[in-house]
């Protein structure tokens, strides 16, 4: 169903544009005030998390038909989400002092259970291959990625991140996450311990995304009218390209078979998320 996408052109209503001569291939509405956004599972579903800091809501975006589907109610501490290729859902909650997530079931977001997380939740995650699933969480000081066994509630292990983290993904095989800093910083965190690696990608480094395929790592940065996506080569560590961003772009996501990447965009007046095809080879 996703490659069907490839090569539409659609235009939506209160859509914000992408600058420079890259296109979305297709423009999904979603609703207003869009704040994260899952990488969709295989039958062509994206989970979208909406709304005002008073009020939040979960709502299922059918990518083939471009339809979503009615809204669930979510807590108003919800401030981001993973999608597993199953369908299933991670949400991750924040208070001022307090973190928790959420485990939700395929194919209706039922509620699973809530694990309670040291800290405030900035990021959640989920590999590929649903082995692990990663959240990031932390207060002003300090910051730190907790990792756990997909399906299991007890963390195995807490691996330091830089205080001011903003995102976390995980690389293909599971085995390093990367975290982005404001200040366009990227580092490589070996689960299993191991050497930490750096590269810089840009200043307001905010959101990331891993090619399935492991050699890519795209990262959402720039700052108001000057947003683009970096495309890192993970061999080198070195910038190859720079995809165009629509301004209010608030996370990223990508498809199973890495040939769409999704620029989601909210504000509290708007909600869209841009489909752009990545090239071949």
């Amino acid at each position: 169903m996703l490659a069907a996408l490839a090569g539409l052109t659609i235009a939506a209503c209160q859509s914000k544009s992408t600058p420079a001569a890259i296109k979305p291939s297709r423009i999904f509405a979603g609703p207003a005030g869009l704040v994260a956004a899952g990488n969709p599972e295989a039958s062509g579903s994206m989970w979208l998390l909406a709304g005002t800091s008073g009020e939040r809501t979960l709502q299922l975006l059918d990518l083939g038909s471009g339809q979503l589907a009615k809204p669930l109610p979510e807590s108003a501490n919800a401030v981001t989400l993973a999608q597993a290729t199953s369908g299933d859902v991670i949400v991750g909650l924040a208070t001022a002092t307090t973190g928790a997530i959420e485990f939700r079931g395929a194919p209706n977001g039922q509620l699973l259970s809530t694990t309670p997380i040291g800290a405030p939740v900035r990021s959640v995650a989920i590999d590929p291959g649903m082995t692990m699933a990663y959240v990031l969480n932390g207060t002003l000081t300090s910051a730190s990625v907790t990792v756990f066994h997909w399906g299991d509630s007890t963390p195995i292990t807490n691996l330091a991140a830089p205080a001011d983290a903003t995102a976390i993904a995980p690389s293909a095989a599971g085995d390093i996450v990367y975290t982005a800093e404001p200040s366009g910083n990227i580092d490589a965190i070996p689960v299993r311990g191991g050497p930490l690696s750096h590269f810089q990608t840009g200043v307001g480094a905010r959101a990331l995304a891993v090619n399935p395929n492991g050699g890519y790592l795209y990262v959402l940065k720039g700052l108001g009218a000057a947003e683009n996506i970096a495309v890192v080569n993970l061999a080198t560590g070195a910038v190859t390209s720079v995809l165009p961003a629509a301004a209010d772009s608030v996370g990223l996501a990508i498809s199973p078979d890495g040939t769409l990447l999704f620029d989601v965009v909210g504000d509290a007046g708007l909600g869209n998320v841009q489909a752009i095809t990545l090239p071949t080879g």
